[in-house]
């Protein structure tokens, strides 16, 4: 979050699609993705809004893609 933010300047919308191929990415290789966020990007000040729901949707959609994975991996 903080690199996005302050070191590359993007918008909390920009730095989701990153979030998205990063996940993307990490499913391919059958790699772990660890996330670390701060807690002032949750709180919706200081600069910080709309990158709460970033972190929501960011984490449902690598749950998604961890479901995704292993309902392959099942299948084959």
């Amino acid at each position: 979050d903080s690199t996005l933010y302050y070191y590359k300047k993007m918008s909390w919308s920009d730095a989701e699609k990153v979030y998205y191929q990063l996940i993307e990415e990490v499913k391919t290789v059958g790699g772990v993705c660890s996330v670390l966020w701060h807690n002032q990007s949750l709180c919706e000040c200081f600069g910080w809004q709309g990158w709460r729901g970033v972190y929501e949707r960011v984490l449902d959609y690598a749950d998604q893609a961890r479901n995704t994975k292993n309902k392959n991996q099942e299948i084959r």
